[in-house]
């Protein structure tokens, strides 16, 4: 039959009194352990209650005993004496004679003495018999080593088969766009300055505004809008951008734009009384400002487009 190996437990325990006005006191529990197997050291010290000790925590490590558990508690004595309890759950993990190191446990007070605890000495035995070690009865085997898998490559194989696979599509999104953007892309909306009126009606509705409003401008500007109607509604009837050229520079992008020749006449003078007064700052008089604006109302007049009768249509229709 097998005997469960045990723990001399040889305590030394030479208490200090080093204080007048409490006392210590030691137990350990159990008396027979194994190498692993849990210790409780409870130390107690009975004082005055104006004199506590500082119970602060002593682990994780005492020499070669490892604190797993450890906690204060408060016991009442007689009069005003108190009995301070620590506990703490002990474990070692060598075998053979293990000592355990002194305690000193500090009081709360500064000036006050503390209590000491001396050390105690274990033998720690291992979980096999001596007698079962020593005759050979049990064949204690070497560990293992570590077990070798082959490495999974399939997750690394279908990543890069991903990537490939997303690589070629944004390859092949580039060269399209290369290829056809120009194809693709969206066509620009036409501006239309005239929010879906005819030009020379556009023209007709701003030279009213411009006629209400001269009274609250200065002259330059007045000839200014004036000159800036006037290409505007040209520049749309005959598909011509104006605004940016000089008087000079119109005449022949209109000639070619195909206006008549008569309204041409009167357009280049017209323009170029708007620049003497910008750039020469000649000051007309308000007859020369009501009869250019006239001058403008007649050129809209004699470029916009002919309407036919309505009748002749019909006629026409019916014929």
């Amino acid at each position: 039959m097998r005997h469960l190996p045990y723990v001399r437990i040889s305590l030394l325990l030479a208490l200090a009194a080093g204080v007048a006005t409490g006392s210590v006191t030691v137990s350990v529990e159990p008396e027979t352990v194994t190498i692993g197997d849990p210790l409780t050291l409870r130390v107690a010290i009975e004082g005055v209650q104006s004199n506590p000790p500082l119970r602060e925590k002593l682990g994780p490590q005492l020499g070669p005993f490892t604190v797993l558990e450890e906690q204060w508690t408060e016991q009442a004595g007689d009069e005003d004496r108190r009995v301070w309890v620590w506990s703490a759950t002990l474990a070692v993990y060598e075998t053979g004679e293990q000592l355990f190191p002194g305690l000193t446990l500090a009081a709360s007070s500064a000036d006050a003495p503390g209590w000491k605890v001396d050390g105690f000495s274990i033998d720690v035995r291992s979980v096999l018999d001596d007698a079962e070690t020593e005759s050979g009865e049990i064949d204690i085997a070497d560990l293992k080593g570590p077990a070798s898998l082959a490495p999974n490559l399939l997750p690394v194989w279908l990543a890069a088969m991903v990537l490939v696979v997303l690589l070629a599509v944004a390859s092949l999104l580039w060269w399209l766009n290369r290829r056809y953007a120009s194809r693709l892309a969206a066509v620009p909306a036409i501006e239309d300055p005239f929010a879906r009126i005819a030009p020379h009606e556009w023209a007709f509705a701003q030279l009213r505004k411009l006629l209400d409003e001269q009274s609250t401008g200065s002259v330059d500007s007045f000839y200014e809008r004036l000159a800036w109607i006037l290409k505007r509604y040209l520049g749309g009837r005959y598909r011509a951008d104006l605004l940016e050229l000089t008087t000079d520079e119109v005449r022949p992008v209109l000639e070619q734009a195909g206006t008549p020749s008569t309204a041409l006449a009167r357009i280049t003078p017209l323009l170029g009384d708007c620049d003497a007064v910008k750039f020469a700052k000649y000051e007309p008089s308000d007859a020369e400002r009501k009869e250019i604006v006239e001058r403008v109302y007649g050129i809209v007049d004699q470029t916009k487009p002919v309407e036919r009768p309505a009748d002749t249509d019909d006629r026409a229709g019916a014929a």
